[in-house]
């Protein structure tokens, strides 16, 4: 079991790691622009997403993290910088150079992101503005932490951050900290939400790309709000000089893992209107590919989301899902519990207690575990309701 304090510092409880935000405008009300900057050149690797249509911002820092090495990050909540063209890319680049300039770095270390309304362009010399002296507000507090989740927030409702220490015996301890935005257009293969997790240890490229593949593709490659995609990604730095040894890289493994997971939980408990958080364990499946295709049909299925947010023990939507969910299964094989609830037994649904799977359906929280009895495989994906609120929300949401 690892062994973990884990604190809301964010982003901060990380050596060399601090924190700006400012406002420049881009939003009707709050900050709008955060910086993140480390001290020390930071080892970096990011997981992108995998739409064919990516923001003019998001581009940028695919060219510049090439060397494999960052030291600051900009991000602007308000507008996306999406479907923007050259002059997109050309205000990308300026304001990697802004930044540069302001914290007296090489532009190439520079990364930016953006969120918020597509099809709008960027604000040159408001963000100029607001750049200025960028450098003297950097700070490692909790409250500058708070502030900087606050600014690269869109439709969220609640900041999204999370830390966590972790011993590794003789005195040695590592620390992971993160923040993240996202509550809308969100699916598997990164969507519009953005991640950003530090470490305070020294990982080789190679190593440090191959773990956050890992543990993205058990976190926020499992989440599902509306089935929708944007164009965002999350990034890793470390900065650290001191190296870990095998079995510590796969306690390291485990805290990034638990780090990814707690921060995509919170996307989907803030999805747009949402009111529950759906759990879904698969196991006995025959490959890795099938326990995540039957997790993920569940939770990507609005008839599901619909039947949770009424409360509705329709098991049989559930079974639908999973049979054209397109992993290998037999029908005769197939067991599902909402809780500890029995509903499916060998592909039948069985008698249950309708009073208590409703109960149980009313809970913030739900949980289903779907027994394939066909391998030893096994798969978590989480998801929410759908309800009327997230499409007042959509449909208000200007363009």
């Amino acid at each position: 079991m690892l062994s973990l304090k884990v604190t809301e510092e964010g982003l901060t409880a990380v050596k060399g790691i601090q924190v700006a935000s400012r406002r420049a405008g881009l939003k009707t009300q709050g900050r709008d622009l955060a910086i993140i900057y480390s001290e020390r050149p930071a080892r970096a690797a990011a997981v992108w997403t995998t739409s064919q249509i990516k923001a003019a911002s998001l581009l940028t820092s695919i060219k510049h993290l090439e060397s494999g090495t960052v030291q600051a990050i900009i991000v602007n909540s308000g507008i996306a910088n999406t479907c923007t063209g050259e002059r997109g890319l050309k205000d990308a680049e300026e304001i990697t150079r802004i930044v540069a300039e302001e914290l007296e770095i090489p532009q190439e270390r520079v990364l930016i992101f953006s969120t918020g309304y597509i099809g709008r362009y960027l604000p040159l010399e408001k963000i100029r503005g607001a750049l200025k002296d960028i450098k003297y507000d950097l700070d490692n507090s909790l409250a500058a932490s708070l502030e900087a989740v606050k600014a690269i927030m869109t439709t969220d409702t609640r900041p999204k951050r999370i830390s966590v220490k972790v011993p590794l015996g003789n005195g040695k301890e590592i620390t992971l900290g993160g923040m993240a935005k996202g509550s809308g257009m969100i699916s598997p293969n990164m969507a519009t939400m953005l991640g950003f997790i530090a470490t305070d240890v020294n990982i080789p490229p190679e190593s440090l790309k191959r773990m956050l593949k890992t543990s993205v593709d058990k976190s926020f490659n499992m989440i599902n709000v509306d089935g929708d995609m944007g164009s965002d990604a999350v990034v890793l730095l470390a900065n650290g000089t001191e190296s870990l040894t095998e079995p510590e890289m796969t306690i390291f493994q485990e805290a990034l893992d638990y780090v990814c997971i707690s921060l995509a939980k919170m996307i989907v408990r803030d999805g747009e209107g949402a009111s529950k958080l759906m759990e879904v364990r698969v196991r006995g499946a025959e490959t890795s590919r099938d326990a995540r295709a039957v997790a993920l049909s569940v939770v990507k299925s609005n008839l599901v989301k619909c039947a949770i947010y009424g409360d509705d023990p329709n098991i049989g939507r559930v079974m639908l899902v999973i049979g054209a969910s397109g992993a290998r299964l037999q029908e005769q094989k197939l067991d599902i519990y909402l809780e500890n609830i029995k509903m499916v037994e060998k592909g039948v649904v069985i008698e249950f207690d309708r009073y208590e799977a409703t109960r149980a359906m009313s809970k913030p929280e739900i949980q289903f575990l779907i027994d394939l009895n066909m391998g030893q495989e096994e798969a978590v994906a989480w998801g929410c309701d759908l309800t009327p609120e997230y499409i007042r929300i959509n449909s208000e949401y200007p363009t």
